[in-house]
């Protein structure tokens, strides 16, 4: 008997009730913070973020700092009879790989920025409407900032220091609109 076929409706009907996405996350996150966080980090004399960038793209032959690097990763913890998805949001103030005690203080502070600009309430929880306004796309349910910690010394790239976050993508977020 030959395997039963699914149709690619059937597929998104899963994508869109059922899964997270977070690569949506992540662009949300760097739209957000672009817009947002630069006044703040002006206020506060900080170095102006250079570059918003996912975390794993190129930062130049001859990079400029300090960078803002996003990147994700997926937990599906159980939840009644389905899951729902939970997003780890990692967002780096990056800096020269060889950073003084200044830089350092530097990424920290742009980190707790950042922090403060996604925790306003506006955007705690991220709700869009759809191309055409027929279905509205959750975002996230939550976004919650969970701590900080150093870039590891072991990477060569940059140095700096991470923000955490996690955002909350229930079932139904209707994500894979096409």
């Amino acid at each position: 008997m030959p395997d039963p076929e699914v149709t690619v409706d059937e597929i998104l009907d899963v994508l869109n009730y059922n899964l997270g996405r977070p690569d949506v996350v992540i662009n949300e996150v760097l739209a957000i913070l672009a817009v947002n966080a630069p006044p703040v980090i002006e206020h506060f004399g900080l170095p102006p973020i250079q570059a918003w960038r996912w975390a794993g793209e190129f930062l130049g032959d001859n990079p400029r700092w300090p960078q803002v690097l996003v990147a994700a990763a997926i937990d599906s913890p159980v939840m009644g009879m389905g899951h729902r998805d939970v997003i780890h949001v990692q967002v780096m103030c990056a800096t020269s790989p060889r950073a003084s005690r200044q830089d350092l203080r530097n990424a920290l502070m742009t980190c707790q920025v950042l922090r403060g600009v996604l925790y306003c309430p506006v955007f705690r929880t991220r709700v869009r409407e759809a191309e055409g306004g027929a279905l509205r796309r959750v975002i996230w349910n939550g976004l919650l900032p969970t701590g900080f910690s150093k870039v590891p010394a072991q990477w060569e790239y940059f140095d700096g220091w991470i923000l955490h976050l996690e955002a909350d993508q229930p079932p139904g977020g209707q994500l894979y609109q096409t």
